[in-house]
């Protein structure tokens, strides 16, 4: 399946609930209004449209919500896909809250990438930016999920101005430590936290430049991750939507927890899949349709910035 540009899409971002147990500050600032039960996609519903997405060549499908691991019939549905050989690779987006006790059931339905955000490792800053998480729950969570057999685990972390700016090369550290991937994500502008991103933002240059980072040509094969080292060889990977767009080599759509295919996360246009749910060669036409309308690019610099909030969207 390609858009009208010639990208071939080939992954999808699948949110299965719009609830989180975090109240993450650069996400909810205001809260979270909660949907309608009515609104948010059955398992058996999720179900459909992934069937609809691998039939047309999206092999990497990612779960995502808010929190996945809160959402009732999860397993259900991961066991769904871990079992469709045209997707292979299952991947979840947590902030590990839950994880601790989810890791064993998680991989023996299929998933076998993770990716936890982790801002930062002080147990005080963390709580004060979730309002409510634990590092303690997040580091035993990724523990769990070493344990539980997942090799493939990266650790997301938002760049933060002033909150965790100061904590690269510890966090790159622990990123060394555990064996796993680190990725530091420029804090990106939404309607609803404009005000937040403004006054928070600090891009991934300023991070290089500051620590004296080393580009890595060799490890860089996309433009959407970059990958530096510090003077000693200790590596961080950036990813830059802001200040360096990787938008020619994007492959994905989105899909949210009530329904909505989303061509482009900067993009407010959406495209309702609930009335082709019931067919699944119309709804695999529909959404075939609906990608051949994918931007060419985002135009957050410009100020269009999306309307929904990202635990409505899917991380």
């Amino acid at each position: 399946m390609k858009d009208s540009y010639g990208r071939e899409i080939t992954y999808a971002r699948i949110s299965v609930t719009d609830l989180c147990n975090m109240r993450c500050k650069y996400c909810m600032p205001d809260g979270v209004e909660k949907k309608p039960h009515a609104e948010i996609l059955s398992i058996e519903q999720l179900m459909a449209v992934s069937d609809a997405l691998s039939n047309l060549g999206v092999f990497k499908q990612r779960i995502t919500g808010g929190e996945p691991l809160v959402r009732r019939g999860l397993l259900s549905l991961l066991r769904h896909i871990g079992e469709n050989e045209k997707v292979t690779k299952l991947a979840i987006t947590t902030n590990a809250q839950l994880l601790e006790e989810k890791a064993m059931e998680l991989y023996a339905a299929g998933v076998r990438a993770l990716n936890i955000s982790i801002d930062t490792l002080d147990k005080q800053k963390y709580l004060s930016l979730t309002k409510c998480g634990n590092l303690d729950l997040a580091l035993n969570g990724l523990a769990a999920a070493k344990r539980a057999g997942f090799t493939e685990i990266k650790l997301n972390a938002v760049l933060l101005k002033g909150v965790n700016d100061g904590e690269i090369r510890a966090l790159a550290d622990f990123a060394a430590q555990q064996k796993v991937t680190l990725r530091f994500i420029e804090l990106m502008p939404f309607a609803v936290q404009q005000n937040y991103a403004n006054e928070y933002f600090i891009s991934a240059n300023d991070i290089v430049k500051r620590y004296n980072l080393q580009y890595l040509q060799e490890k860089s094969d996309t433009k959407k991750v970059s990958v530096y080292a510090f003077p000693d060889g200790a590596e961080v990977g950036f990813i830059s939507p802001v200040s360096n767009k990787f938008c020619c080599e994007c492959n994905r759509v989105r899909i949210t927890a009530d329904g909505k295919l989303l061509n482009c996360l900067h993009e407010s246009r959406e495209y309702d899949l609930r009335p082709y749910l019931d067919d699944a060669a119309a709804l695999e036409e529909y959404i075939e349709a609906c990608v051949l309308h994918k931007p060419k690019e985002h135009h957050i610099t410009e100020g269009v910035l999306q309307q929904r909030d990202m635990e409505n969207i899917g991380g």
